[in-house]
């Protein structure tokens, strides 16, 4: 769900600040939700709720992935008559990562 905010110059300074001390490389959006979750998990609204992921761990997340799904077309084509190249080739058009 997308939602459209205004925000007085007064809370988009703390926002800032709050990016600066505590949620450094974040985007206002991204600052804005895990303050919102923090707030809601102290309250006991978000219980077991959703979690926010930074950028950086959702990069990891992605590379986990994608490393897993390189593993299991490995397997696919090790009997797949084709050269080493064709192999490398099929394996980064599916995985967005050639084998080292």
């Amino acid at each position: 769900m997308r939602l459209g905010l205004r925000l007085h110059p007064d809370i988009v300074a703390a926002l800032d600040r709050f990016i600066t001390e505590e949620k450094p490389g974040a985007s206002r959006p991204e600052a804005l939700i895990a303050a919102f979750v923090e707030w809601a998990n102290g309250r006991g609204y978000l219980v077991g709720g959703p979690s926010v992921r930074s950028p950086a761990q959702r990069k990891v997340s992605e590379e986990r992935v994608r490393t897993h799904a390189a593993a299991k077309v490995d397997v696919m084509l090790a009997n797949v008559p084709a050269s080493a190249d064709d192999k490398a080739k099929r394996r980064g058009k599916l995985t967005d990562k050639q084998k080292p």
